[in-house]
Parts: structure tokens; C-alpha cells; sequence
């Protein structure tokens, strides 16, 4: 563990907000989410995911963000899963988070289609697939 805060690596966000905090010093971390969903089923929350480009920088699922917010989907008893996902869209690696969302999925990582990853997310709904779709 460093005592030193790390600096903003992208600046494109709300860089006063982000120096600020870590003026406040490593004792009052806070952690940036990239591309953080609630999945809803109406206005009810079914998971929270982490999606993340195929570029996007790989992260281990231990990381002190993974860990924070699995923590919150824990504590609301909801399946937290990391997403990576194609530029096209033609896969999606999901990564298990948490043992709700274990529930969902067995396995630790699954490499799905689209279309099969869209079966996951009728299924979290307790929906049926429009056959349109």
C-alpha cells in the first residue's frame, strides 16, 4: 500500500473534483467507476455491472474498485458482474463477482454472443425475450 495518492491519468472528468480528493489525502480514497449500470427491471435493480471496452485497461478482480463495489452490490444483495465487451459487440466476457451473481452464472468467467448475453439480461428481468429482438 503507497501513502501517496495516485494523480488524475485521463483528465477529462471533473479534474477539480478529482485533485480536491486527493488533496484530502489517502485516508479519504475514493475510487473512479468507468462505465458502472444498474441493471433495472422497471425501477427495480436487478445487478450492477462494470462494463469495460476490449481496450480499456485490465483490471484484476481484486482491484480496490471491483472491491468497493462489490461490497455495495453485497450489502444489496444484488449480482455484480465485470463486463468486457467487444468493439462490435460480437462477445462479451463475463466475469463473475459476487456469489449473487454466482447464481446466475457458475462459472468464474464466461465468454458469451450477444445474443447469449442478452438471454442473461432478460433472465436477471425474470423476463421473456420478444422474439423481434
Amino acid at each position: 500500500m503507497t501513502d501517496q495518492v495516485p494523480p488524475e491519468r485521463n483528465g477529462w472528468r471533473d479534474e477539480s473534483m478529482s485533485r480536491k480528493h486527493r488533496e484530502w489525502g489517502i485516508t479519504c480514497a475514493a475510487y473512479d467507476i468507468d462505465f458502472l449500470l444498474l441493471e433495472v427491471n422497471g425501477r427495480v435493480v436487478v445487478a450492477v455491472v462494470e462494463y469495460k471496452h476490449e481496450r480499456a485497461q485490465l483490471q484484476t478482480p481484486n482491484c480496490p474498485q471491483y472491491q468497493a463495489i462489490g461490497s455495495v452490490a453485497t450489502l444489496a444483495l444484488l449480482p455484480f458482474f465485470v463486463v468486457r465487451y467487444a468493439h462490435d459487440h460480437s462477445w462479451y466476457k463475463v466475469r463473475v463477482m459476487n456469489e449473487y451473481a454466482r447464481k446466475w452464472l457458475p462459472e468464474i468467467m464466461v465468454v458469451m454472443t450477444e445474443d447469449e448475453y442478452k438471454g442473461l439480461m432478460y433472465r436477471l428481468r425474470s423476463r421473456q425475450r420478444p422474439d423481434a429482438l
